[in-house]
């Protein structure tokens, strides 16, 4: 927020302790202790770590199928789902709206996984239900 020609530090609701611009400018918080300092850019740099990590899974799953359900498979489920939080939070902490267009295919793609897994853990719990009970007859 700034008042006249000085900035003043305010609470953010997306970074509390962190400076803000005033409303209707194009960055929506900064990391500076100011409301002209440069956006996070540590942030980001994290988030395209996140976004590299999440290329990496998938064509870690593209190369290396497992056919069948594998517990193992949340170990992908959870990067995805937080890679597609983290680059809707990044996009509004920063104020880059044209983030929230990809965090919403990634967040798309991180709940179709799951759904995937989820299914795989169902199928699988009754396949060896119905195995142990054939064994027990």
């Amino acid at each position: 927020m700034t008042t006249g020609s000085r900035a003043v530090r305010s609470p953010s609701r997306h970074w509390p302790g962190r400076a803000c611009s005033p409303p209707g400018t194009r960055r929506a918080c900064t990391c500076g202790t100011t409301a002209t300092a440069t956006p996070c850019a540590w942030t980001v740099v994290l988030l395209v770590l996140c976004l590299a990590v999440y290329a990496v899974l998938l064509v870690a799953e593209a190369v290396r199928p497992r056919l069948s359900y594998d517990e193992r498979r949340w170990a992908t489920v959870f990067p995805l789902g937080m890679t597609a939080a983290a680059t809707l939070s990044v996009a509004t902490a920063v104020g880059v709206p044209w983030l929230r267009g990809p965090g919403r295919v990634l967040e798309w793609v991180a709940v179709a996984v799951w759904l995937l897994v989820a299914a795989g853990a169902v199928a699988d719990a009754v396949r060896t239900a119905r195995a142990e009970a054939a064994e027990g007859r």
